[in-house]
């Protein structure tokens, strides 16, 4: 889950089964989970130039203004269906036949 402040300024992302411990001990603050290196884009962005991004996420990919106001995320399924096209050309080489 991505984590904002008030303001929807993106302050990182936190995994779901660490928040249930959170939950489970009563903590209220997520900030000992709270990863604050997470990929981000802009609106500006192509879908193309997100896939180096998102083969490697493991989660969406938020999407920020100038301020880091997190105005959306893209998941990583979306960018590489959206790519895919260009990706069938790729085929692997068939080594038995060699």
């Amino acid at each position: 889950m991505f984590v904002v402040d008030s303001d929807r300024n993106l302050k990182g992302i936190v995994n779901v089964d660490d928040m249930a411990k959170l939950q489970k001990k009563g903590e209220t603050s997520v900030d000992s989970v709270l990863e604050e290196n997470v990929y981000i884009t802009t609106p500006e962005t192509s879908i193309a130039d997100l896939l180096p991004i998102a083969l490697k996420a493991n989660y969406p990919v938020a999407v920020v203004n100038d301020d880091k106001r997190l105005m959306g995320v893209v998941d990583r399924a979306t960018i590489i269906a959206e790519v895919g096209g260009e990706l069938e050309d790729i085929t692997p080489t068939d080594l038995s036949s060699e």
